[in-house]
């Protein structure tokens, strides 16, 4: 009878211990969520916004020769509006996959608390889970710093793509471009 008592109150240890360690897992998906919100998502649609209109511009008005400088400085234009529309819908993707997430989490402390599963298969899923986490942590990360990444070279390539739309538009920024808000 004491060798059953003592494995239960291990077993119930454990399982303490696994409860404590999914609260621990919510708690950095909460911060990651945190994060992601912060992501400047204005400045992220102001850049897309004014790429889509630079473009309209340039694809109907652009059909000369220009110059290296000038090709090289519209190719990291086009390159990095292009990524930006790309992290924009991985934004979406990634709120989902840490709402999923965090479902599953809630789901398996559930079954830690009312059901009658082996803390040995339960430590497999919180292992899993761990992995997700970070994984969809590093995802994370890396959507802020592209996002930054690719402002800033549509930042610093815009006086040159409005120096190359004035040229084609006789010195003139067009209305729709010229009432365009800043980044």
């Amino acid at each position: 009878m004491f060798v059953t008592l003592t494995a239960c109150n291990t077993e119930h240890k454990i399982k303490e211990a696994q409860i404590k360690r999914i609260d621990s897992l919510f708690a950095v998906l909460n911060l990651k969520q945190n994060e992601l919100s912060l992501t400047d998502s204005t400045t992220l649609n102001k850049a897309i916004t004014k790429y889509d209109n630079y473009i309209a511009f340039l694809t109907e008005k652009l059909n000369d020769t220009i110059s290296k400088n000038e090709a090289d400085n519209l190719q990291t234009f086009k390159n990095s509006g292009l990524n930006l529309e790309k992290i924009k819908s991985n934004f979406k993707v990634l709120n989902k996959r840490l709402l999923f997430v965090k479902n599953r989490l809630s789901e398996l402390k559930q079954i830690c608390t009312q059901e009658n599963l082996p803390s040995k298969i339960i430590a497999n899923i919180l292992n899993e889970e761990l992995n997700q986490i970070s994984y969809l942590s590093a995802q994370i990360t890396n959507y802020q710093k592209q996002s930054a990444v690719n402002i800033g070279a549509i930042t610093s390539s815009l006086p040159g793509i409005e120096e190359l739309i004035r040229q084609k538009n006789n010195g003139l920024l067009p209305i729709i471009i010229s009432n365009t808000v800043s980044l």
